[in-house]
């Protein structure tokens, strides 16, 4: 929430700590999984910071982060990782990280938010009765988005100019999680869409 009562959504919270930890540490690394927001590209451009992507989950992005000697990581649900706090999530970094880039720019929590471009979400979880049963429609997908960037460390992500999809199996749940993210909500909708069309899920 910001100061005015508005929500913001957990994905801001990375964001925004990452552009805390780049203003003293310009042109660093930094670490978040496949399903996570442009968001933390968007500012990592602004200094000159790289970031690596890693499969779904607090160990796999801790791993990542220290094979590249990341600055900081963590996930879309604004779990954030300082190592030099500790390699695992820690709620209290990400408010000390936030708080005093307030402090530090002088702006308010909504003006800050501002500032970092939107994105629309949208994620959907299927029914999955084994793993393997999602094979054929991650071979479609690839084979759909070929002129896209690919990764498929976990499951499978494309990354397109208007947006990104990853396709992927839960490793908590018997599902497979759809997540698309674009500029705008008919954007995302359109994206999902192909997904669909794609795989036939």
């Amino acid at each position: 929430m910001d100061e005015q009562g508005h929500y913001i959504g957990e994905e801001y919270t990375l964001a925004l700590a990452a552009w805390r930890v780049l203003l003293e540490h310009p042109g660093a690394n930094l670490v978040t999984n496949l399903s996570t927001s442009r968001m933390i590209d968007d500012v990592a451009e602004r200094f000159g910071a790289t970031v690596y992507r890693s499969a779904v989950g607090e160990a796999n992005v801790a791993a990542v982060m220290r094979e590249h000697n990341a600055i900081a990581g963590g996930e879309g649900n604004g779990g954030i990782i300082l190592p030099a706090i500790t390699f695992v999530r820690d709620s209290l970094s990400g408010m000390a990280l936030v708080l005093d880039l307030m402090r530090r720019e002088g702006k308010t929590l909504s003006a800050l938010v501002d500032e970092i471009p939107r994105y629309v979400i949208i994620k959907e979880k299927l029914k999955l009765v084994d793993r393997a049963d999602l094979d054929p429609a991650l071979a479609a997908m690839r084979a759909a988005f070929c002129e896209a960037k690919i990764d498929d460390c976990d499951g499978l992500r494309v990354d397109l100019p208007e947006g990104w999809a990853h396709l992927r199996p839960s490793n908590t749940e018997p599902i497979a999680r759809i997540i698309v993210e674009a500029a705008t909500k008919d954007a995302a909708g359109d994206l999902l869409e192909r997904v669909r069309l794609a795989t036939g899920l």
